[in-house]
This record gives structure tokens, sequence and C-alpha cells, in this order.
């Protein structure tokens, strides 16, 4: 019997640490502490390592004379939910395109893209002088209904989600 409970708890634990989410303040969710006092926060996006549909994001874009302009749209999409989701619980930051904003950018690295918007990827926390504070991999869920733009939108409003609530938790 004490083998059993020995046994049961060691799976636990091992569960435990197979989905926790890492919160070290060496790169972790919680560097995003940083943040607090921020009321702009830049934020950019970093596509040139990704696989967009099975292709690399040079192929990808010669192919979609549009991707330019997708890119802005989408980068949009994630900064209105960000700025949506911290606004309603009375969190004053605003994420966006503000290079001249001091300190830190919050850069979103998509690795994989699928065709419904779907992606795996990294969020970095930059200091000034570029160097990363912090990587975290996210995965985020695209849409069901649409073009490729509406469901990679899609997919980064919830990538937004889930980085305003991680947000929340450490820089209130």
């Amino acid at each position: 019997m004490k083998l059993f409970k020995l046994f049961v708890s060691a799976l636990a634990v091992s569960a435990m640490s197979l989905f926790a989410i890492p919160v070290s303040a060496q790169g972790g969710w919680g560097t995003l502490a940083l943040l607090k006092g921020q009321t702009r926060v830049n934020c950019s996006f970093d596509y040139s390592d990704s696989v967009i549909q099975a292709k690399t994001e040079e192929q990808f874009s010669a192919e979609e004379p549009n991707w330019g302009l997708a890119q802005e749209e989408v980068a949009e999409k994630f900064y209105q939910e960000f700025n949506n989701r911290v606004f309603k619980a009375n969190v004053p930051v605003a994420v966006g395109s503000f290079p001249e904003a001091d300190g830190y950018t919050l850069c979103i690295k998509p690795s994989n893209i699928l065709r419904n918007g779907n992606f795996v990827g990294r969020v970095l926390l930059l200091d000034a002088s570029g160097e990363i504070l912090m990587d975290v991999p996210i995965k985020a869920k695209g849409g069901v209904f649409g073009s490729f733009w509406n469901l990679l939108g899609d997919g980064m409003k919830d990538a937004a989600k889930t980085v305003a609530y991680r947000y929340m938790d450490f820089a209130r």
C-alpha cells in the first residue's frame, strides 16, 4: 500500500510539472511584472522564421501579394483584443505599434501557422537594447469560417487573450 501511495504521489508531481506554466523571473510569464507601471508597450510581430501553410514566410509572401497589408490587419486584431481585455479589468496599459515607447517590446513570433489560423509560436519580452527577457511558448486557436486572414486574425485574438490574462496576473 505504501508503494502504491508513493507511486501515485510521484505520478501527480510529474503531471503537475508537465502542465505547469513557467513563472520564474528567468524568462517565464512572471517576467511580465516588469511592465507594471507602463502605460504604453510597443508590440511587434516576427514572421521571419514562420512556416505558413507549409511554406516559408518568403515563399508565402511571394504567392500572396496582400501579405504585408494582412499582417497590419492581424496585428490590429491582437492590439484591440489585448487592450479591450485589460481596459475591462481597469489595468491602465495599451499595447500597439509604439516604437517611441520607453523600455520594453512585446514580440509575437509565430513558428507554424495552419490554414485555419491556428498557430504555435513564442511570446518574447525584449528590453530597450533588444535583449530577450522572456521567451514563453504560446498556442492559439484560429477560426472556423472566413478567409485565411480572418482565421489568422481569430488566432491572434486568442493569443492576445492569453497574453492579456498573463499580463494581468503579474503586472497589476
